[in-house]
């Protein structure tokens, strides 16, 4: 039998057949897109039928976007928000990824060893002053994400216990105050993946690397880029993955582009008309080129958006 209208009080709305048991699927419109919900009543003593309404069976919140209720986790548990902060201090005329230390695309398809190192002794775990303990989230070889606290040493290097480590997610301060020196993480052969800088609390790195049994959707970006002290040059901001959806296969050595602008001096706050989906083990990278040397050059980019467990 047909059932009354949702009960919606925001943008959620429309009109869907509840079953003689009761129990069933319908869609409704979000945000003008077509949403299946499941829905479950019981027959009231006056003969109507009454219902909750649910996404993957946890109440819709009727009042939200979609973005706003995986913020608040309101929305199902298999979506989590996600964002990540780029920052380059000083971008040039060759191509770099907005990283706090300048970088391309760091990546060990069969893994390797990490070590974690400062550049001031005061960050240590002896009852420092500085920074002493962090706290590193990684990939291993099988795509899947694992975490670990690392208790600095200074300037000597602390090795990661793990071994296979094949991607660097996230770095961040785990105890004490935030880094006297620079922080670094390093392969064996001591390049450069990630850095906390000084007074940080955090790697500004746009890298990343969508798990195993997940997807990203990508909503937003912003991109700012200023002369420190100086008129800035013209720079140009790229948004790329190593997956190609037209051709539909990962690559080791490409990166496609999604999105470019060219900044100088300037801001820019944009919003894909639909989220771009990135499936998963796709390598994404924001990265920078400036049209001639420009010293002191400050680049930054905050991407916004959720995952979703396949």
């Amino acid at each position: 039998m047909a059932g009354p209208s949702p009960p919606h009080t925001g943008p959620l709305k429309g009109i869907f057949l509840i079953s003689t048991a009761s129990t069933g699927q319908g869609w409704v419109l979000d945000n003008n897109l077509p949403v299946m919900i499941s829905y479950s009543g019981y027959k009231t003593p006056t003969g109507e039928y009454t219902y909750d309404e649910t996404i993957d069976n946890l109440p819709i919140i009727a009042t939200q976007d979609k973005c706003g209720a995986i913020g608040e986790q309101t929305w199902s548990t298999k979506y989590a928000a996600w964002s990540k902060i780029g920052f380059n201090p000083d971008s040039g005329a060759l191509e770099e990824a907005l990283t706090y230390h300048g970088t391309v695309f760091w990546a060990a398809t069969s893994g390797g060893a990490m070590k974690v190192v400062s550049a001031n002794n005061g960050d240590n775990s002896s009852g420092s002053s500085g920074c002493s303990q962090v706290w590193v989230k990684y990939l291993g070889r099988d795509y899947l994400e694992y975490s670990t606290v690392v208790s600095m040493n200074g300037t000597t290097a602390v090795s990661l216990i793990d071994t296979s480590i094949a991607r660097i997610q996230n770095f961040q301060a785990y105890n004490g105050n935030a880094p006297l020196g620079q922080i670094n993480i390093l392969t064996s052969s001591s390049d450069i993946i990630s850095s906390i800088g000084v007074g940080l609390t955090r790697a500004r790195n746009s890298m990343w690397t969508v798990p195993s049994g997940k997807t990203l959707f990508i909503k937003t970006v912003y991109y700012s880029a200023a002369g420190n002290g100086s008129v800035g040059r013209p720079t140009r901001f790229l948004l790329r993955t190593n997956y190609n959806p037209n051709q539909e296969r990962y690559s080791t050595s490409l990166f496609w582009p999604i999105s470019a602008n060219l900044l100088k001096d300037e801001a820019l706050y944009a919003a894909f008309p639909g989220p771009i989906r990135v499936p998963e083990k796709t390598d994404l990278v924001v990265s920078v080129i400036t049209a001639a040397a420009s010293s002191g050059n400050m680049c930054e980019s905050i991407i916004r958006g959720y995952t979703m467990e396949n």
